[in-house]
């Protein structure tokens, strides 16, 4: 069963009046959506979310989604699924993601994340997509089972510490100085590698 929640779009600069009425609609969404129709949904094994969404109610959202789900989601998508207000950046995932130890596959795109620290919580995952965020550094991720790595459209400087199970890893777009010839020797399984850009 896959369960697509679209968020509201909303302009990345909203004047203040503007910004207190979506603020409304999201109090008044949050109140409505998850409470009566997400915290009955189950045999979830696909979860994506698209579109702006306020940090707080996407929280909110996957933690009820966990309450029957987390053992049956194996992907998950949150697509431009985070929207900050003028002056708030929005930096980390959702602590509820946490809640889902079976993912297989997690696509945090397009966020402006600067930290996915929570992503070691899964030690399934095979492919990781945070194409278009603001990452610079990765967690320790070379302790999961990750084949896939696409990481476009950040701001690494270097080639990050990488899973010795990776097969393809793309980190084009990116401000890549250094190539260690010794790090990507210590990748055997090591198929595609795009630094283009």
């Amino acid at each position: 069963v896959t369960l697509e929640i679209k968020g509201c779009n909303v302009p990345k600069i909203a004047r203040p009046a503007k910004a207190e009425r979506i603020r409304d609609e999201i109090r008044t969404l949050s109140e409505i959506v998850p409470y009566t129709f997400l915290s009955k949904v189950e045999n979830v094994g696909r979860l994506e979310i698209n579109g702006g969404m306020d940090p707080s109610l996407l929280e909110s959202i996957l933690s009820i989604v966990a309450e029957k789900n987390s053992n049956t989601i194996s992907e998950m998508y949150i697509i431009n699924g985070m929207f900050a207000e003028e002056g708030y950046n929005v930096e980390n995932l959702p602590k509820a993601l946490s809640k889902f130890h079976k993912l297989e596959i997690l696509a945090v795109y397009h966020n402006r994340l600067e930290n996915i620290g929570v992503v070691t919580e899964f030690p399934k995952l095979k492919v990781l997509d945070a194409r278009g965020n603001n990452l610079s550094q990765l967690p320790d991720i070379f302790r999961i089972p990750a084949k896939e790595l696409y990481l476009s459209s950040n701001k690494f400087s270097r080639i990050p510490l990488l899973p010795r199970s990776v097969e393809t890893v793309d980190l084009s777009y990116n401000m890549i100085e250094k190539i260690s010839s010794y790090q990507l020797g210590n990748l055997p399984n090591l198929n595609e590698l795009n630094l283009k850009g």
